[in-house]
């Protein structure tokens, strides 16, 4: 495990190191988490204000061309964030939207490296009005279950599934 933080620890980004102490029952359990540190948010609240909107500010730790903010709505929606444009990267400031009927949302920060096509995700966070800390999470089922019993009828079952939520969501199938 020793090694394995070392190599880890060594490449030339930021990280951010989690552990965990467990001991129980006689028993002694250490883990470690290791990830990578690739956006610094600033301190300040993040939290809806009263025109259901969000700002949230921080600077990359990666070489990007772009950065840009996406926030779910409802059940099933979800809207890019408005950038700042008067800030230049590493910096960034965007404001998302937040729909008037949820009480909490996820805003992910994605970026494009320098160099690449695709984007990465750096940053998802829990928006919410009022205190994040009371938010709770709730088990939402969007249908009954399926049992399946093998390979043909759980890609009809799964295919059949992904059509139905499609349609409750109002998508094309």
């Amino acid at each position: 495990m020793r090694a394995a933080l070392a190599r880890k620890l060594s490449a030339p980004s930021h990280h951010a190191l989690g552990l965990s102490v467990t001991r129980a029952s006689g028993h002694f359990t250490i883990a470690a988490l290791v990830g990578g540190d690739e956006v610094l948010l600033a301190a300040a609240p993040r939290t809806v204000d009263g025109s259901h909107h969000v700002t949230v500010r921080g600077s990359l730790r990666v070489a990007a061309n772009a950065v840009v903010a996406y926030v779910n709505r409802g059940d099933y929606g979800t809207s890019r964030c408005d950038g700042d444009p008067s800030i230049a990267l590493p910096d960034f400031a965007v404001t998302c939207a937040f729909d008037e009927h949820d009480s909490a949302a996820w805003l992910e920060i994605v970026v494009q490296r320098r160099g690449r096509v695709l984007t990465d995700s750096v940053a998802a966070l829990l928006i919410a009005e009022g205190d994040v800390a009371a938010v709770s999470y709730r088990e939402r089922r969007s249908g009954p279950v399926s049992p399946v019993s093998d390979a043909a009828s759980f890609t009809s079952t799964l295919l059949a599934e992904i059509n139905r939520v499609r349609s409750e969501a109002k998508l094309p199938p």
